[in-house]
């Protein structure tokens, strides 16, 4: 079985954590060392995005503990962190730690604060557009999104602030993904290779994220082979630079998995599949979103094999962890009610036969 949604399910969300890029704002706080954590936090709090937690939703101590793994601290470090933070009086550190707490209405209004201000470090105004962008992608406000991570990328030089320049691009692309400005979003993306490779040598791990998500703009417009090649060209990379037992590596392995469905190699996108699943749970545990998102792709595949029997317990335990840890409805309920329709049906038919 094939279905459109295993394309947007792979790849609903654009991979950026390891591009992010965001220095130090300057900070009125006493707190020593306060203000040069802000940039690790951003970082988290936009890893966890890409990952599939909604930041208004999830728990605080869900929050804190994803952040804690994404920026390598203990939960009571992240902890002390984020109450710190709260009461700086930079506004911008004070957004970004509400974002951490998953109070997005207030962190918006300390961000509106900053812009009325009209600073004159271009840093701190691009920082604060991120934020603003991050908040509009996760209310689904991708025009907004958009109009935000345009004007960072304004504020950007993508001569000296490359990494900054690159992340800013590749948020913008996403927004463009939404809007479906595929053309925009194409010579941007290629844009973003383009420099990537021209700042690095061409195996270098900054490359990896750039050639992944060209891969998933060619698998959308259906470009497979060529998608093929540069995920196998990311994957390859990322295990010589990382390891093959690193979640990105499972990332990867997942989306060759889903593309390799596409392209009716069954056997070896679940060899992936399992690959990328194995990796997750050990790194992570069964509780977290990179587990539900794999389970998914499983049991699409699943379907696509007639293995029938495999896929509802699949489709429940990934729907109870969005649930359960992700604090949020599947956002493909009514799809995962029909695949299970549809796998009841069939399990009809070869009864009677």
């Amino acid at each position: 079985m094939k279905t459109p949604r295993l394309v947007s399910l792979c790849f609903g969300i654009l991979t950026l954590a390891t591009l992010l890029h965001a220095e130090p704002p300057a900070s009125t706080s006493k707190e020593e060392g306060l203000a040069e954590k802000m940039p690790g936090l951003y970082r988290g709090i936009y890893s966890l995005w890409r990952r599939g937690y909604c930041l208004a939703t999830t728990r605080n101590e869900v929050l804190e503990k994803e952040l804690a793994r994404n920026m390598k601290l203990s939960t009571d470090e992240v902890h002390a962190l984020l109450e710190k933070g709260i009461q700086c009086d930079d506004l911008l550190v004070h957004g970004l730690t509400l974002l951490g707490h998953g109070e997005l209405t207030k962190a918006d209004e300390a961000f509106d604060k900053v812009l009325a201000a009209n600073p004159a470090d271009s840093k701190r105004l691009r920082q604060t557009h991120e934020g603003k962008g991050l908040i509009a992608f996760d209310k689904r406000d991708c025009p907004t999104a958009l109009i935000h991570y345009q004007s960072a990328l304004a504020l950007s030089d993508k001569v000296t602030e490359d990494q900054a320049w690159v992340s800013n691009a590749t948020c913008a692309a996403y927004a463009l993904d939404c809007l479906k400005r595929y053309k925009e979003e194409e010579a941007l993306l290629r844009e973003i290779l383009s420099l990537a490779e021209e700042k690095t040598a061409p195996n270098h791990g900054r490359v990896v994220i750039p050639l992944e998500n060209l891969a998933a703009f060619l698998m959308k417009t259906n470009q497979l082979e060529e998608a093929e090649k540069l995920i196998r060209s990311a994957l390859a990379i990322e295990e010589s630079v990382s390891g093959k037992e690193h979640p990105r590596v499972a990332s990867l392995l997942d989306k060759l998995g889903c593309l390799l469905s596409e392209t009716n190699h069954l056997e070896e996108a679940e060899e992936c599949c399992l690959g990328a699943f194995a990796i997750f749970e050990s790194a992570f545990g069964m509780n977290c979103a990179d587990v539900a998102s794999v389970l998914k792709h499983l049991s699409l595949l699943y379907v696509s094999m007639k293995r029938f029997t495999e896929v509802g317990p699949l489709l429940m335990e990934a729907q109870r962890i969005e649930q359960d840890f992700c604090g949020k409805e599947p956002s493909d309920s009514s799809d995962t009610q029909k695949i299970l329709k549809f796998i009841e049906e069939n399990l009809k038919k070869s009864e009677l036969k």
